[in-house]
């Protein structure tokens, strides 16, 4: 875990977890609603075409990624909260309320959901606590404390019946102190995860507390394996990538080892790692969302693992709503060696050298 802070955080960690336990809640009532397509008919990715609009229940963004009601209802719920409980902090949410403004009955739909949790919520508020998730000044004084929410990252995975998260950091100088996520296809499992910087990762379902899952390996371990023993065989190490598949992949672990599919968003991704189900992640892309990252990369990291861009930089610049990596994001899980790591590593490196050489052939 990173080294502990010398700040008393434990009332902000309280309102985010409740906060994302009423989100949670708000999913598992209602998700099933809004599935519009089988999971079977809808390849792995963020995006989906423009006709998987449903009037009253999603929209489908000009990057062509679907928004829901329920996307809304989460970001006024959240936005309202953290306003009441923190009025000085800053708020940066993913969604703002144009949408809901065109679209009468998307916008009745996402307060009757809202209203669920919080019954008299007002409609001018509740439009008002969304926009605030894109009204970010970045004119602040340094220190200035950020929340950080995707009400819903992966609404594709929603949308489809695939896995999907919640997810909420407290963001201070570019670095996520508090964080939470919530997976809430793992219920009645632990669906909820929670970290303060320093002091390691905790459990919760949408109700309380709750034990640490088992975690299901004992080790990644690479440093007796090598794909030249065992060509046709896979690799001991579960691994995720998070970019279309059909723009390829590289295979660090041998041919036979292509990364699992786990769709949708990078927060799954980081569930997967925090928790032991896979060994590691890549993130391709060097511009990032600031709300797909924050919350995960904590709570890898407390959970004893490590997150990382190529050339070993961690990972923060939280300040503006995208920052950079150098090349990509890497985490690997505590249980994976060092080679797990350095094999990912050498493994988005290679690729970008030879994009780079690909682009100076192509232009010449």
């Amino acid at each position: 875990p990173c080294p502990a802070i010398a700040q008393d955080l434990s009332g902000e960690l309280d309102v985010a977890v409740h906060a994302v336990q009423a989100a949670t809640r708000l999913c598992l009532q209602v998700a099933g609603t809004m599935v519009v397509s089988p999971a079977s008919e809808v390849p792995v990715g963020a995006t989906v075409s423009a006709e998987s609009a449903v009037p009253g229940k999603t929209v489908v963004k000009d990057d062509h990624t679907p928004v829901t009601a329920l996307d809304f209802a989460i970001q006024g719920l959240i936005a309202a909260t953290l306003e009441q409980k923190f009025p000085g902090d800053r708020f940066m949410g993913e969604e703002d309320a144009k949408d809901l403004r065109a679209d009468a009955g998307l916008c009745e739909m996402a307060l009757s959901l809202a209203r669920r949790e919080q019954l008299d919520m007002d409609q001018d508020l509740f439009l008002a606590a969304v926009d605030r998730g894109t009204q970010l000044s970045c004119e602040e004084p340094i220190g200035t404390r950020t929340w950080v929410l995707d009400p819903i990252d992966g609404t594709k995975g929603l949308v489809t019946g695939r896995e999907y998260a919640i997810g909420l950091a407290l963001v201070v100088d570019g670095e996520a102190i508090v964080s939470v996520m919530g997976n809430p296809s793992k219920h009645p499992d632990p669906c909820i995860m929670a970290a303060v910087k320093g002091q390691g990762l905790r459990f919760f379902d949408s109700l309380g507390p709750r034990d640490a899952p088992p975690r299901p390996h004992s080790t990644f371990d690479l440093d007796t394996w090598t794909p030249d023993e065992d060509p046709a065989g896979a690799s001991p190490v579960p691994w995720l990538l998070s970019r279309p598949i059909a723009r390829g992949s590289p295979l660090p672990f041998g041919p036979a080892a292509a990364p699992q599919e786990l769709c949708c968003g990078a927060m799954v991704k980081y569930w997967a790692v925090a928790v032991g189900d896979a060994a590691g992640f890549i993130q391709f892309d060097n511009e990032l969302n600031t709300w797909d990252h924050a919350a995960g990369v904590l709570c890898v990291q407390e959970s004893g693992g490590c997150v990382r861009d190529a050339a070993g930089n961690p990972v923060r610049c939280f300040e503006d709503r995208t920052f950079h990596v150098d090349t990509s994001i890497i985490c690997v899980s505590k249980e994976s060696s060092p080679s797990v790591l350095s094999r990912l590593t050498d493994a988005v490196i290679s690729e970008a050298l030879l994009l780079k050489k690909m682009g100076t052939a192509s232009s010449v």
